[in-house]
């Protein structure tokens, strides 16, 4: 006996467009997968045979209300879509789905190599809503002056987030979460990553928790960069620019104090934020903007193997001076791929006439910028100030810019949102009342912030109905299932019935049972008799003849 037996199936329509395997995540999608693995593999080749059941997990951030579809594709074409409209494989958190082999009619995919895409989408938001728990006892850091999510869609660490805590907690002495000073890491769904180093670590980097309002040798102003590494500035001294790998095991020093001493405005300086482009690659640079008044500017230094080029480049390349149209103190940059520069200038006086954020737009990339702004914003608003940080949705396709803003004095704080084609506003103060010095957003357009007084990180989704697509990185690579027994030849002489049948060459004859029954609808039992091997691929089972009809089956 030997069949296969078609599962069922999901009724499949079309709930969702799933783009092609590598399609890559819609950049206002606030739910979305992360963390697939495919057998509990989440890199690499995936080894199984045709019409074996495969494991699909994964995690999502935030409930798919709006429902999941998995695709196995061969190539860019769908041959099985699975659609869960709602319940288990929907929610947030860790999910799993059982795929059974079979293609859309039921039948066992061919062997070959497949691919695996994971697409959730939300019926929207009528806000922006925080979706974080504050409850939850991974969103609590003492000082969480850093923040960092990992964007790269073809990471195994994409989704995850990084948390800096600056400062000694209450129980730093218990090494609590959240009170030791260095980095914390959960993934999209807030639960912990233990992976690595496990859910912290300082990557070997001797962080202080120094009670110094600004401290010092303390992870703030954090990215993760294309290059797969968490980047953040410890502000000892002037500034210091250091990376590690997603696993926070081992650092490199970027831009250390030393590598700036030779530009014109040190010892006055104060880099406080920074910004990485191309990491990487030969075009790589790094940004350094300083927060003193007045300030030196925005100045860039090339890298190399991941550190800045001080040897060739030692006093560093103006890409700002004050004057015009640049601000007097520089708190936050950021560079997009179209080298755009955003700058962000903390003003805390009320009914200041200065501008607060700042857009230049076709930049050469290598002359001084003084004047010629292409827009500006938060000229005399006093709800708009004392930013601490700035951080853009997207380096390569911008579309919103997030300002956090922190102070004790003042009761309209929280994060501003502008849109970075004209400045204009989008969101006044999320968060009201709450100061925020980090910022920073997931690659499927959530916002987060690092709250110092409320020792919370939190996120906000957009609103909005949105879908994303997360390729898994593990492919399926099926080989053919065995040969099915063949019966060719069955004789009956002497009372004996002998029966021939094929099967794979490389079978044992301890393989097969032969089953019979009296009547053609069984039930069907093992006769007990012992296979013998004839040739290759080729067996022979011989039994007594019993009854006057008997019916035969070979089962593996």
């Amino acid at each position: 006996m030997y069949s296969l037996h078609p599962s069922l199936k999901i009724p499949i329509t079309t709930l969702l467009v799933a783009g092609s395997l590598l399609l890559g995540v819609s950049s206002h999608a606030n739910v979305y997968a992360t963390n697939i693995r495919l057998n509990d593999t989440q890199t690499g080749d995936v080894n199984t045979t045709q019409g074996s059941s495969v494991s699909i997990s994964y995690l999502l951030n935030d409930n798919a209300t709006a429902g999941v579809t998995i695709k196995i594709l061969s190539g860019t074409t769908a041959v099985r879509t699975i659609n869960i409209l709602t319940g288990a494989g929907t929610v947030k958190g860790s999910n799993s789905v059982a795929w059974d082999g079979k293609n859309d009619s039921a039948q066992n995919v061919p062997a070959g190599s497949y691919s695996v895409s994971v697409t959730a989408a939300h019926s929207g938001y009528s806000d922006w809503t925080q979706i974080s728990d504050d409850n939850a006892a991974s969103s609590y850091c003492n000082r969480p002056r850093g923040i960092a999510i990992n964007k790269n869609i073809n990471s195994p660490f994409y989704g995850r987030i990084f948390i800096g805590n600056s400062q000694n907690g209450p129980n730093v002495g218990t090494q609590a979460w959240g009170d030791v000073p260095g980095i914390y890491k959960v993934n999209a769904d807030g639960s912990y990553s233990d992976d690595g180093s496990g859910r912290f670590g300082t990557a070997g980097y001797p962080f202080t928790g120094a009670a110094y309002y600004d401290g010092g040798d303390n992870p703030i102003n954090m990215k993760v960069e294309q290059d797969d590494r968490l980047y953040w500035n410890n502000w000892v001294g002037d500034g210091e620019v250091t990376a590690c790998d997603m696993l926070l095991t081992t650092n490199q020093v970027v831009m250390p104090e030393a590598g700036y001493s030779a530009n014109p405005y040190y010892p006055s300086d104060n880099w406080k934020s920074f910004d990485i482009t191309d990491a990487g690659t030969t075009n790589a640079r790094i940004y350094l903007a300083d927060a003193n008044y007045p300030s030196a500017g925005i100045w860039w230094w090339p890298l190399t193997n991941g550190a800045a080029d001080i040897v060739n480049s030692p006093v560093g390349n103006q890409a700002l001076a004050t004057g015009g149209d640049v601000p007097l103190r520089c708190d936050g940059v950021a560079v997009d791929a179209n080298t755009n520069v955003y700058v962000a200038e903390t003003r805390s006086n009320t009914g200041d006439p200065a501008p607060r954020a700042i857009c230049f737009t076709n930049w050469d990339g290598q002359s001084t910028l003084i004047s010629g702004a292409a827009w500006t914003a938060g000229s005399a608003d006093s709800n708009f100030r004392d930013v601490y940080n700035l951080s853009l949705d997207s380096a390569q396709n911008p579309h919103y810019i997030a300002f956090g803003m922190y102070s004790t004095n003042v009761g309209i704080i929280g994060i501003r949102i502008l849109n970075v084609t004209d400045g204009s506003t989008v969101v006044t103060n999320l968060s009201a009342g709450v100061g925020y010095h980090g910022v920073n957003w997931d690659a499927a357009g959530n916002l987060y912030g690092g709250a110092q007084l409320i020792h919370r990180w939190r996120v906000w989704s957009p609103p909005g109905a949105n879908q994303a697509t997360t390729p898994a990185l593990a492919t399926l690579q099926i080989a053919a299932g065995a040969t099915p027994p063949n019966i060719s030849k069955a004789t009956v002489s002497g009372g004996t019935v002998s029966i021939n049948f094929t099967a794979d060459v490389t079978d044992l004859p301890t393989t097969f049972h032969l089953l019979s029954a009296s009547v053609v609808t069984g039930p069907f039992t093992d006769t007990g008799a012992t296979a013998t091997l004839t040739g290759p691929g080729t067996f022979n089972f011989t039994v007594p003849v019993n009854g006057a009809a008997q019916f035969y089956r070979i089962s593996r």
